[in-house]
C-alpha cells in the first residue's frame, strides 16, 4: 500500500497549506464568509494530508481499520481524511451528529466545518440549508476550529520530532 507522497508533492502541499491559510484570512477581512469557510476547509484538508504523509504507519492502520478501498491519500477528500484522523487518534472525536452536544473538536470539524464547506454545492445548500446564511460569526467559528486543529497537529509533529 502506497500512502506516502513524492517529495515534490509534499512541498507543493506545504505551499498550498500556507496559501490557503492566508487566503482564508483575506476572505474573512473582505467579508466573504462563504469563501472563508471553503478555503479554511481546504486548509484543513491540506493539513490532514501532511499529517497522513508524515505518520504513514498510523495512516495505513487507520485506512485498514476503516476498511477503505482507496489507498492513495491524494484521492481522499475531507470526509475520509477526517475519518482517518479520528481513527488514528490525532483529533478527539465522539461521533455525535450535532456538534452543539459535544465539546470534542472532531465532532465540530465533521459536522460544522465540513458542512459549511459543502454549501459550495448548490444542491446540498437548497436541500438542507434553505434560508440559512454563512454569517461572520459562523466564519469566525470555522477559522477558530481550523486553528485549534492546526495547533493539535503541530503538537503531534513536535512530539514526534522530540522523540527521535
Amino acid at each position: 500500500m502506497k500512502v506516502t507522497l513524492e517529495e515534490t508533492q509534499f512541498k507543493d502541499l506545504i505551499r498550498l497549506f500556507n496559501k490557503f491559510h492566508k487566503e482564508a484570512e483575506k476572505c474573512f477581512e473582505c467579508k466573504a464568509y462563504l469563501a472563508t469557510c471553503v478555503i479554511a476547509a481546504a486548509e484543513l484538508e491540506a493539513m490532514l494530508l501532511v499529517v497522513a504523509d508524515l505518520f504513514e504507519s498510523e495512516t495505513k492502520e487507520a485506512i485498514k481499520k476503516l476498511k477503505l478501498k482507496q489507498k492513495d491519500i491524494t484521492k481522499f477528500g475531507l470526509y475520509n481524511l477526517l475519518q482517518i484522523a479520528f481513527k488514528a487518534g490525532w483529533i478527539p472525536f465522539s461521533g455525535v451528529e450535532k456538534p452543539s452536544k459535544s465539546v470534542l473538536l472532531g465532532d465540530w470539524l465533521l459536522n460544522y466545518v465540513k458542512e459549511l464547506r459543502n454549501w459550495i454545492h448548490p444542491g446540498k445548500k437548497i436541500r438542507e440549508y434553505t434560508g440559512m446564511r454563512i454569517t461572520k460569526k459562523r466564519a469566525e467559528v470555522v477559522l477558530k476550529l481550523v486553528e485549534e486543529t492546526r495547533e493539535i497537529l503541530l503538537q503531534k509533529i513536535t512530539r514526534s520530532i522530540m522523540e527521535e
